[in-house]
């Protein structure tokens, strides 16, 4: 799974961009708001990405922000929320911080006003989320992202390939106090024989 890219955008299209990050073109789907956040250039652009698979297909999404992308997630995991509608009601959204005021004052209107969304979806938005949205929920999201590309850059240059690193990260349990500990336990899956 993709989770990080860094690279330069070589095109921009209403929905997309390509991105190319050492000679390979990803096509990477955004929100409107990170399209804003992105132009054509020679400096390269750091993007937060989703890795969306399906028997049929593979397509990446992207975020200018770990903020963005945790509320992504968070909303593909509702029952009938695919990425698509997702990232329309992510870009649709007046802010992200207006879109989850919406969900926690449970605000039915306002979530059907978005894309994609009819009255049966919000209320499911609404009860799946409402209360997670709040409380350092977001900001110990972020920090659960960030902690985790601070260990994928450390285990690459320890000489670790990205599919064993990933395979290793996604092994590791919850309530660490610190990257240290992280970075031993992912070690120890990363060990020849393990």
């Amino acid at each position: 799974m993709i989770a990080f890219l860094k690279g330069i955008v070589k095109d921009i299209s209403k929905e997309a961009i390509i991105l190319d990050v050492s000679g390979v073109g990803y096509e990477v789907h955004v929100s409107t708001k990170t399209l804003k956040n992105i132009s054509l250039s020679e400096e390269p652009i750091e993007v937060w990405v989703y890795t969306h698979v399906r028997e049929d297909s593979l397509k990446l999404f992207g975020f200018s922000s770990v903020l963005e992308k945790t509320l992504f997630l968070a909303f593909i995991k509702i029952n009938g929320v695919g990425p698509k509608m997702a990232l329309a009601i992510i870009s649709a959204a007046p802010s992200l911080r207006e879109l989850m005021e919406m969900i926690e004052k449970e605000d039915v209107n306002g979530l059907v006003s978005l894309p994609r969304v009819g009255k049966k979806s919000a209320h499911q938005i609404i009860l799946a989320l409402k209360g997670q949205l709040k409380e350092g929920w977001l900001e110990r999201s972020e920090g659960q992202l960030k902690a985790r590309k601070s260990l994928t850059t450390a285990l690459l240059n320890l000489g670790f390939r990205s599919g064993e690193i990933r395979s290793a990260l996604d092994q590791i349990k919850p309530g660490h106090d610190n990257m240290e500990e992280e970075l031993k336990e992912a070690l120890s899956h990363l060990q020849p024989g393990k």
